[in-house]
Order: C-alpha cells, then sequence, then structure tokens
C-alpha cells in the first residue's frame, strides 16, 4: 500500500524551460520541475544558477533565503551556497566541508528564457536546445511577451 505514489518517470535528459529572463532578478525563484523543487538566481556575475531547492543541513527550502554577494544564504541556519551549490560559509565554522553541498543543474539562458537540464550533467549539450528559427528569435515583426492576456491581443 505504501508508498502512496509511486516515483514517476519522465523525460529528464532534455532541456526544460523553467523562467522568462526577466523573472529571475536580483531576488530568488522557487519553481517545480518534474516533481523537483527548484531555486533560481543571478550569481555575482549576472548568470543565472538553478539548484535544488532544499539546504542539505535541515532540508528547509533554500527559495526561502535570500542573495547575498552573489550566492544563496539558506535562511534557516544561514549555510551559504554559490552557483555550482557548493556550500562557502557556514556561520557556526571555520571548515566547510566538501559533503555540505546541494545539487546544481546546468542552466542555459537563451532566446528570453532560462532552460534547465534535470538529467545527467555530461550529457547537457546546448546544441541540444531548439533552433531559435523555430519561434523567429531573430525576426523583427516577433516579439516575446510575458504575461499576455487575451484581451491585450484585442
Amino acid at each position: 500500500m505504501y508508498p502512496l505514489f509511486r516515483e514517476r518517470e519522465y523525460p529528464r535528459n532534455q532541456w526544460y524551460i523553467a523562467a522568462w529572463s526577466t523573472e529571475v532578478t536580483d531576488n530568488i525563484l522557487a519553481r517545480t520541475l518534474l516533481d523537483t523543487p527548484l531555486v533560481l538566481f543571478r550569481d555575482s556575475n549576472g548568470d543565472v544558477a538553478t539548484l535544488d531547492d532544499r539546504c542539505p543541513h535541515r532540508r528547509f527550502p533554500l527559495s526561502k533565503g535570500w542573495i547575498e554577494n552573489g550566492n544563496i544564504v539558506c535562511g534557516y541556519h544561514g549555510f551559504t551556497f554559490d552557483a555550482s551549490g557548493r556550500c562557502v560559509h557556514v556561520p557556526s565554522q571555520q571548515r566547510v566541508l566538501d559533503a555540505q553541498k546541494t545539487i546544481a543543474y546546468p542552466t542555459h539562458e537563451y532566446w528570453n528564457w532560462i532552460w534547465v537540464w534535470l538529467g545527467d550533467p555530461a550529457l547537457a549539450d546546448e546544441a541540444l536546445l531548439p533552433s531559435g528559427e523555430l519561434v523567429h528569435a531573430s525576426d523583427p515583426d516577433w516579439q516575446f511577451t510575458v504575461g499576455c492576456a487575451a484581451t491585450d491581443r484585442m
């Protein structure tokens, strides 16, 4: 009878759109893709990073924390993670252990979207992203609009 839900099988070795580029600003963005809680943020270079939305210490959602110097800080005990998921600071410790890390997902910003790869990171090839011609990405007569309602088009 248990577990109540069998693990769902998703095609993971492919790119998924996680957000519009404009949604990932100086703040943290929480998303769930393929039943996987994710947290997206921009590092100190302005590049988008995607991590598992759970601190490895107490599984507290990293999306409940804040950004400090391009790193994400857990709101529970202050563990701080860089864009690679590596813990770079623990308030109560002089030394950070390698085991204190979270999962980082390959991420690519392309045509106004943030793409995330949830499968084997070794297979995350940016050449597998769809061609921009499919969505007229280079056509000046086309534009991408975030949150366009049906009434806005009339």
